[in-house]
């Protein structure tokens, strides 16, 4: 596919129960999927994760903040087509700071849209590694599952349909069940164990994720 992969992507929503499953026989490459999928995803990942991230360091001293940056060496370049040019677009992404320890860290849990695989990254590694420019502050990570729906529920132009509101309905309702997944299926102690033991974990995870989001359609 070259240096640069193209997307057609429709206004693509994570829980949106009408989109169909990923075209896999387009490409056989797991970075441009993980690429299509993430594209401009990162401020849905930031609010869907932010219980789960405060459950799993809860305990640990550690502070938690949100930054936008933008991305100066992406390994996979993606285009939304049709749809503007969204190299400039920022990339949001979490600052962790261990407290007594000096350590500081990048969560990115949406990067696989630049062909990123690491979630957790050193900070200066991560900002050199990547041509990275700091946009803003960071700011205290308080999101809620809902932070961005709410906030776009304020925009006009984005509820002037039914269409567009009952799409809203829809994820709201699909992000607030994903929510109670988190305080009745998750355990700090998934991260405890050997490496063996968290991949079997991971997939139990994942399995009852599916199972429990499928449930919203019953």
């Amino acid at each position: 596919m070259g240096s640069s992969t193209f997307i057609k992507i429709k206004d693509l929503s994570l829980f949106d129960q009408n989109v169909v499953s990923f075209q896999f026989h387009l490409t056989t490459n797991i970075d441009h999927k993980g690429a299509a999928l993430a594209n401009n995803q990162c401020t849905t990942a930031m609010a869907l994760l932010g219980r789960l991230t405060r459950k799993l360091l809860k305990g640990v001293a550690s502070t938690i903040e949100v930054l936008d940056i933008h991305i100066g060496k992406p390994l996979v370049p993606t285009k939304l087509v049709p749809g503007p040019d969204s190299s400039d677009m920022p990339h949001t992404v979490l600052k962790v700071g261990r407290l007594f320890a000096n350590e500081t860290w990048i969560l990115d849990t949406a990067g696989c849209q630049y062909g990123f695989r690491e979630v957790l990254v050193p900070f200066e590694k991560y900002l050199a590694d990547k041509s990275c420019q700091i946009l803003n502050e960071p700011t205290t990570y308080d999101a809620t599952e809902t932070k961005d729906l709410d906030y776009f529920s304020t925009l006009p132009f984005l509820n002037r349909t039914r269409a567009q509101r009952e799409d809203k309905k829809l994820e709201q309702q699909a992000r607030l069940h994903f929510a109670v997944f988190v305080d009745t299926h998750v355990n700090k102690d998934i991260l405890d164990g050997s490496a063996a033991e968290f991949e079997d974990k991971l997939d139990s995870f994942v399995h009852e994720l599916k199972s429990h989001m499928l449930d919203l359609g019953d």
